[in-house]
């Protein structure tokens, strides 16, 4: 009498001493635990902070300023000190700080957009391995279901060549496919253990416990929208489109801030108390100076028209990466929705081959059991079963891959 392999036993300790979870699951603790969140997460806090830097330019600079000072010359020295408090504001300076503004908003708008789209990107890579792990784990149930189905033959098989229906040949049949389908789950352990401490990364998890098991079905959900929907849709969603935009219009400001090189600086100062020799009207007395200053550059050799030139230019190259990325987007939008047609296709045919396989392995074992067929043929019709039944998993997570993939055409999560 035959036992049940070890590795069964040893599957079958796993399954009750692991954790079932579904992927709702692991997507609320991706988005809490994931590193490249959290990373996204603070790159918005800094772009946010840096925008609220720009906004000092419109606030007054107070301070208070002393010192001493001393003059020398050949009638006269004379020395003191000074101590005054002042305030200056900046009245205009060619729109240089309201585009310095614009552009760290749109830098704060992008990093917010960034992290928006960093947690699509990572519920997508957890979608994928979560896919990964359930066809795995499905198709180590199938390998288990397979050798003990074999076992079972070969228990017959040997009860047949006992009394001398059948040889050697028939009995050798199902141990070669034994020692086969051991060698299967030895390599579907491993493909596990892999995929499984990727999964454990993306979900920002420092353990290397991988008895998990992962709760779910591969179903296949059709996409109902046509393909100009998703190109469409991709326009507002896709990252580097979006990356792209706002590289215009920070180029579209830069250049436009160009045109303050050209145009007057105003200031206003005005300081209190015991100023320096030169700005004092009264001796030794409290003074309050006010000071309106307008300065405008004449010529800084073709400094600002050489500055105006290339922001030009590096506006044009911007205008042509959105193009680019814009003309490449729609190229994998078609490719991934194809694809995913393709594949669902071929999964409708591999139903269909497994209703016939199912027909015809039950046809050959009854056949077998009355004589007609042999070992070779019964071990034929289930090496074909559960292999059409492999194939019927491997299309319905391969469907699930391409479905991921035209998700991250469009930039939205599944």
């Amino acid at each position: 009498m035959r036992k049940i392999p070890f590795i069964l036993i040893f599957s079958s300790m796993i399954a009750q001493a692991s954790d079932s979870i579904t992927l709702a699951d692991f997507l609320n603790e991706a988005m809490i635990h994931n590193k490249e969140v959290m990373e996204a997460n603070l790159k918005l806090e800094s772009a946010t902070a840096l925008k609220g830097k720009t906004r000092s330019f419109y606030y007054p600079e107070i301070g208070i300023e002393g010192g001493a000072e001393s003059y020398h010359s050949s009638q006269t020295n004379a020395s003191n000190g000074f101590a005054f408090a002042y305030g200056r504001y900046n009245l205009y300076n060619g729109g240089k700080d309201f585009n310095a503004f614009k552009t760290q908003s749109k830098e704060q708008e992008f990093a917010d957009f960034h992290l928006a789209k960093t947690k699509v990107r990572v519920q997508r890579e957890v979608a994928h391995q979560f896919y990964d792990l359930l066809f795995i784990q499905e198709a180590n149930k199938l390998k288990i279901q397979a050798l003990e189905i074999n076992q079972s033959q070969l228990k017959m098989a040997e009860k047949r060549k006992a009394a001398g229906i059948t040889s050697d040949s028939d009995v050798l049949e199902f141990e070669l496919r034994e020692a086969t389908l051991h060698s299967d789950l030895l390599l579907l352990e491993q493909e596990k253990l892999s995929s499984m401490r990727e999964f454990l990364r993306i979900l920002g998890r420092d353990e290397t416990n991988t008895n998990i098991e992962v709760s779910g079905a591969l179903n296949r959900v059709p996409v109902n929208k046509e393909l100009s929907e998703l190109i469409s849709q991709a326009q507002n969603e896709r990252e580097d489109l979006i990356e792209a935009k706002k590289n215009l219009s920070i180029a579209t400001f830069a250049h436009s801030a160009t045109l303050g090189s050209w145009f007057p600086k105003a200031d206003f100062e005005a300081n209190y108390g015991n100023l320096p020799r030169a700005d004092r009207i009264l001796t030794e007395t409290p003074t309050l100076g006010i000071l309106l200053k307008v300065s405008l550059p004449l010529f800084s050799g073709f400094d600002s028209y050489y500055e105006r030139v290339s922001k030009a230019h590096e506006m044009d190259r911007a205008e042509v990466t959105m193009k680019r990325v814009e003309q490449q987007m729609k190229v994998q939008v078609e490719m991934a929705f194809s694809k995913l047609k393709t594949i669902g296709s071929r999964a409708d045919l591999e139903e269909k081959n497994l209703d016939r396989s199912k027909r015809y392995y039950e046809i050959t074992t009854a056949e077998y059991k009355r004589g007609i067929k042999n070992s070779l043929d019964v071990a034929s019709a289930t090496e074909k079963l559960f292999d059409t039944k492999l194939r019927d998993l491997q299309y319905r997570r391969d469907f699930k891959f391409a479905q991921l993939l035209l998700a991250e055409s469009i930039g939205t999560a599944e």
